[in-house]
């Protein structure tokens, strides 16, 4: 099994966005929405096109960093 950095760069991802709470955030018709939960999305090639799974929430164990197989 082949590891790679995806699950890391989430992890780091997280962990800063949880120091900055503002880049957490979209724009909307009312003006700027922060987000209180964190979501992840990775895009993934599939041969055909993208597939985008999304991991929700990950905030309780982010610092955690979960093996992902390359599909190489």
């Amino acid at each position: 099994m082949k590891l790679t950095l995806t699950p890391y760069l989430v992890a780091a991802t997280v962990t800063a966005l949880k120091a900055y709470p503002q880049l957490n955030a979209s724009f909307s018709d009312e003006g700027i929405v922060m987000k209180k939960r964190i979501h992840i999305g990775i895009a993934v090639d599939i041969g055909d096109g993208l597939m985008v799974p999304v991991v929700r929430a990950r905030t309780s164990s982010a610092s955690k960093a979960w093996p992902v197989r390359s599909p190489r």
